[in-house]
């Protein structure tokens, strides 16, 4: 079986850090039953988590998802993707460098 370890690493929009901070409160506040990532809906993963860095000496806040799964990382993104496009496009819309309007499940994938 595969087995991967790895991080995602996005900057933060300053003006979208609270938004991204409330999304995550309501995933930390209930992991399995929130409307945006339910972790617990996937199997094979060992550690999943996002912590937000704050700006430090000039640089950008940032956002990083660290994943521990018994899955290749396609399969593992793939995965993510379609159970929980929603949810991920509400956590990286906060993000600077995601993309503007509607968002399909390719560019989602893309992105990560």
């Amino acid at each position: 079986m595969a087995h991967a370890v790895f991080t995602i690493v996005s900057s933060v929009h300053p003006d979208r850090e609270r938004a991204l901070r409330d999304v995550l409160a309501a995933i930390e506040h209930d992991p399995d039953a929130n409307a945006y990532i339910r972790f617990g809906d996937f199997s094979g993963i060992h550690f999943a988590s996002f912590t937000v860095f704050p700006d430090a000496e000039g640089r950008d806040t940032l956002l990083v998802f660290e994943h521990n799964v018994d899955l290749s990382i396609d399969a593992h993104l793939d995965t993510l993707v379609r159970q929980a496009a929603a949810g991920l496009t509400a956590i990286y819309r906060c993000c600077a460098d995601f993309p503007v309007g509607e968002v399909d499940p390719s560019a989602l994938r893309r992105y990560l």
